[in-house]
């Protein structure tokens, strides 16, 4: 009996393989020895491909690292959102919302976008392409949230600002919490973040709860 012969891959099958197995030795790489030591030949190294192969598909390293961890955390952030669709309370999808993009930044990945921005500081070449990936990821974070407060009345400026007042807030939530922030503060924040987001989307008055009235 003939054995049977695998299945030959298409070149456009090759290509986004080898892409793929790129993005994840850079992020392989910049979580095991930091955005600094990130070099050609390690992420070649976890990617299992030539150096040269890496020139075909980024115009350079510093491409690839701000594209890896761009597309690192969208995906991120449809593991997280997705499952939130299935929340008919709008409210309370909105609230659950905050605490999936808060679980992101709580993880040990999140220190890489950190990287990213000081390292930007120094490096126009890399702010440039940091830049861009913020971009796209603004627009990703935007069309995820479309799709999941579809049905509330909001048009696409209203959700884009209500997409950053939530993103930007935790951001700054994460750099504070690296400095020892008491969590009761962070919990604090969070909390109010929910409630700003809540009346954003539904054009509700925001009100502070009766503890923390003076």
């Amino acid at each position: 009996m003939a054995s049977k012969q695998p299945t030959r891959r298409s070149q456009a099958e090759r290509r986004a393989s080898t892409r793929a197995a790129l993005i994840r030795g850079a992020v392989e790489t910049m979580r095991a020895e930091g955005l600094s030591n990130v070099t050609v030949a390690n992420v070649c190294q976890r990617a299992g491909v030539s150096q040269g192969a890496l020139f075909h598909y980024f115009a350079s390293l510093d491409e690839l690292a701000s594209t890896a961890l761009d597309e690192h955390f969208a995906g991120q952030e449809a593991q997280h959102l997705l499952p939130l669709r299935e929340i008919a309370d709008p409210v309370e999808r909105i609230e659950r919302s905050v605490d999936a993009v808060w679980a992101m930044f709580e993880d040990e990945d999140a220190i890489l976008w950190l990287e990213l921005n000081v390292t930007a500081r120094a490096n126009p070449a890399f702010a440039d392409f940091l830049r861009r990936a913020d971009a796209r990821g603004a627009d990703l974070h935007l069309d995820a949230a479309a799709e999941l407060f579809a049905d509330l009345p909001l048009s696409r400026a209203e959700l884009r600002s209500l997409v950053e007042v939530v993103t930007y807030g935790l951001q700054g939530l994460a750099v504070a919490r690296l400095h020892d922030v008491d969590p009761g503060e962070i919990a604090r924040v969070i909390a109010a973040l929910k409630r700003v987001a809540v009346a954003m989307a539904t054009a509700t008055p925001v009100a502070a709860p009766a503890a923390e009235v003076p």
